[in-house]
């Protein structure tokens, strides 16, 4: 949201400075109200209103005139122009040589042999409109020589960007920020409180479908309505903040909802058919033709404006042509409306239209809010004497809510935010905030949050107020009473961060996922658990695997010309349950492309990759008892799959991708996957504490060469051999298969280290250690190569 530094002047007293401006934003952005970018828009030069008393055509250019501009009675600008709507006599904006339009330069000179000493000014080039056919031509009623135009247009100001977070919708408007503002400098904030008496009734009824889709809609008709531009302040600071300026009843919708945060939307009343406006949910085949000029197929979940007989605009979203406010429209119905957020939310999205109002319903609106933000509206356009009469309120509110009562305790708050806050300061930030408190005795509060303030439901959201707007810079630095802090509080935070610090030095990237289930599913045949409000058909569904989402994230990648991926993420996977979902936290690994290791820099990734990282990563986390054996899902490779056990128990898949998917993704031909149950292995880790004294003794070595029938697995083999108490560890650096090896076989390498704890090894010693492994080995078929 963009904010006019002068507009928001109007609510509280402010200096005008650069130094006032970074203040006032840095205090707002340290509690919680980030202002991202700060624009100045004041590198233009005076504009000056001035009379074109002769004009001529250029004596050696066809396509160019001279005028002469008068600004004073002593000084006259010669100045050349392209522009063919100038007349003389008429009154002109110029910026008289050297000066500056929005930073440009604006230098005196010769063209042809005729002089040229100031600039003339479009609406577009001072940002009026998107785009101007020629000089704007001022009104004489409303300008004389010699103004400055400059101050009318409020060109020496800033605007501010501000990132407003989805709980904050009071934040959306101009008084929000104000208010903000007013109670982090102890400044006085001008409340407005625009008023409109009339006995005139409205003469139209208001019908609500269902009270749930619109808690609150309110309306009033004003007559004999002069449509017309509107006054220059309301254009220029609607056109600083990206709003295009209309007529004067758009225009004053939109400054209201600008000022107040609330949406309002005006309908030429006389092209509304019979005297009925109806909210209601939309009928199959029904369309509307929304002020954008697009056609709209509608749906049952678009809520919609309806008079009795069509759709006259899409709810807290755009209104429609046939409605519209245009210069010949005399009567005008005003609606201020309240409608729910998820309804606003799921109607702009599947209908593909987000605009300036659905966003800020889709952040839910205040209902009691529509009648101040119609008022408001009301009295801009009566001080223009736009209007000849307006009417009282038609007011459809089925179930006003019942106001908000939160207790808040001093002694609880103290605790929380670590400092003793004075009742009279937390009387003075509640009431600044708009929220009522009584004192209840015993240093505890009864507080009834303002309705705009739709976040603030529990006593810890109004610790949180005081907090920030006490200053979290001006709470103190206390060191804990221990020495040590464990940062991460439970032991499955410890093994996520530890996780995450060994597989990134794996070489992997961390990817952070949604939950919701992106795509076709890897396990098509399992369930996926339906959401009950979903935010769209793309998040419609939570995820039962960790897998589709990498491949999903790889695949974009693969299309951007990246030939190298290597992802992991822990994340939640959901199936469907009783009446809840089962939830489990799990591990994902995906590799695929090229390697970039090496020798082998041109190589893919392989099977042997995946599992080695899961080895190195089980043994960084001292997860003891792992193992692999064939099998697996049916979407891996046949030949390149495993399950993981840890400690016997099934703990997810390893595998290859099959290539029935590889070509479904439009993936490079070989794909490896990985999804552990990261439960179980917290579970299953020990590296906290498991520390071991240096070995005292020197450790033995000797290579073992077994030729090994091929339905001998690898673990079988290594399991054995490391059953033996005094083998350490052993490295398996050589396995072939080919002429050499007799058929149905294969050749295995080993590296055995040995070492006793309480003495140095001797050769005899290791020998029989050997023979023990060469007898259990030969026993499974297994034999030694001299």
């Amino acid at each position: 949201m963009e904010v006019s530094y002068r507009w928001l002047a109007d609510f509280l007293d402010l200096e005008f400075s650069e130094r006032a401006v970074e203040n006032y934003s840095r205090r707002l952005t340290m509690a919680g109200a980030e202002v991202e970018n700060i624009t100045y828009l004041g590198d233009t030069s005076d504009i000056t209103v001035g009379k074109v008393f002769d004009l001529s055509q250029h004596p050696k250019a066809d396509n160019l005139h001279l005028a002469k501009v008068r600004i004073d009675n002593d000084q006259n600008i010669p100045t050349i122009t392209a522009a063919d709507n100038l007349r003389q006599g008429t009154l002109v904006p110029i910026i008289e040589a050297p000066g500056k339009l929005s930073g440009t330069e604006i230098e005196p000179k010769t063209f042809r042999g005729e002089e040229s000493r100031g600039m003339l000014c479009s609406k577009e080039e001072l940002g009026l409109e998107e785009k101007s056919s020629g000089i704007w031509i001022l009104d004489d009623s409303k300008f004389s020589v010699g103004d400055r135009l400059s101050e009318k247009l409020e060109l020496d100001d800033w605007i501010l960007s501000f990132e407003i977070t989805s709980n904050r919708p009071d934040l959306l408007s101009i008084l929000g920020v104000a208010r903000e503002l007013a109670v982090l400098t102890g400044k006085t904030l001008d409340v407005p409180d625009p008023r409109f008496d009339s006995n005139k009734p409205a003469e139209v009824e208001i019908e609500i479908e269902n009270p749930e889709d619109t808690p609150r809609y309110t309306a009033r008709v004003l007559t004999e309505v002069e449509v017309g531009p509107s006054p220059l302040i309301i254009q220029h600071r609607l056109a600083k903040i990206g709003l295009r300026p209309q007529n004067n009843v758009v225009d004053a919708t939109n400054y209201a909802m600008i000022e107040l945060g609330h949406p309002l939307h005006p309908f030429d009343l006389d092209k509304i058919s019979g005297g009925t406006i109806k909210i209601r949910r939309a009928r199959s085949e029904e369309t509307l033709t929304t002020l954008d000029g697009k056609k709209r197929n509608l749906q049952n979940h678009n809520l919609v404006i309806a008079d009795e007989a069509d759709p006259i605009a899409l709810a807290g979203v755009m209104g429609g042509q046939k409605s519209e406010v245009r210069s010949t429209s005399k009567n005008i119905l005003l609606e201020g409306a309240c409608f729910d957020q998820a309804r606003i939310r799921e109607s702009s999205q599947k209908i593909g239209l987000s605009t300036d109002a659905s966003k800020r319903f889709e952040k839910g609106m205040d209902p009691e809010a529509t009648k101040l933000a119609i008022n408001r509206v009301t009295e801009i356009l009566d001080q223009q004497n736009s209007f000849e009469s307006g009417t009282e309120f038609v007011d459809e509110y089925p179930s006003p809510p019942e106001p908000k009562k939160i207790e808040l305790r001093k002694e609880r708050a103290d605790s929380i935010i670590g400092i003793d806050i004075d009742q009279g300061e937390i009387e003075r930030i509640m009431a600044g905030l708009g929220i009522t408190v009584t004192r209840e005795g015993d240093g505890s509060f009864m507080a009834t949050p303002p309705s705009s303030r739709v976040d603030l439901t529990r006593e810890i959201d109004l610790i949180e107020e005081l907090a920030r707007i006490h200053g979290y810079d001006k709470i103190p630095e206390t060191p804990p009473k221990s020495g040590a802090v464990n940062l991460f509080s439970t032991k499955k935070e410890r093994v996520i961060n530890r996780a995450k610090t060994v597989l990134t030095g794996l070489g992997l990237y961390e990817t952070i996922s949604p939950g919701f289930a992106s795509g076709t599913q890897l396990d098509d045949k399992s369930g996926l658990v339906d959401l009950k409000n979903p935010m769209g058909d793309k998040r419609s569904q939570l995820r039962s695997d960790i897998g589709s989402g990498l491949i999903n994230h790889a695949e974009r990648n693969f299309k951007k010309g990246i030939d190298s991926i290597s992802l992991f993420e822990i994340g939640n996977v959901f199936q469907p349950g009783g009446e809840n979902p089962e939830e489990a936290r799990n591990l994902g690994i995906f590799l695929g492309g090229r390697r970039y290791e090496g020798i082998d820099a041109k190589q893919s990734y392989t099977f042997r990759d995946l599992k080695g990282i899961l080895e190195d990563f089980f043994d960084s986390l001292v997860v003891s008892n792992y193992g692999f054996e064939p099998g697996g899902p049916e979407f891996l490779h046949p030949g390149r799959k495993a399950e993981v056990f840890i400690s016997n128990n099934p703990a997810g898949y390893i595998g290859e991708l099959h290539p029935d998917h590889i070509e479904r993704y439009g993936l490079p031909d070989r794909i490896y996957l990985a999804d552990l149950d990261f439960d179980m292995i917290v579970a299953r880790t020990r590296f906290e504490g498991n520390y071991e004294e240096l070995p005292k003794y020197p450790s033995s070595k000797r290579d073992l060469s077994l030729t090994v029938p091929e339905k001998i697995t690898e673990s079988e083999i290594r399991q054995t051999i490391l059953s033996q108490p005094r083998v350490e560890s052993l490295y398996l650096y050589d396995m072939y298969q080919g002429e050499q090896i007799a058929s149905g076989k294969k050749s295995l390498t080993y590296e055995l280290i040995f070492r006793d704890r309480e003495k140095t090894l001797s050769d005899d010693e290791v020998e029989e250690i050997v023979r023990e492994i060469r007898k259990e080995l030969e026993e499974m078929g297994i034999v030694f190569r001299e």
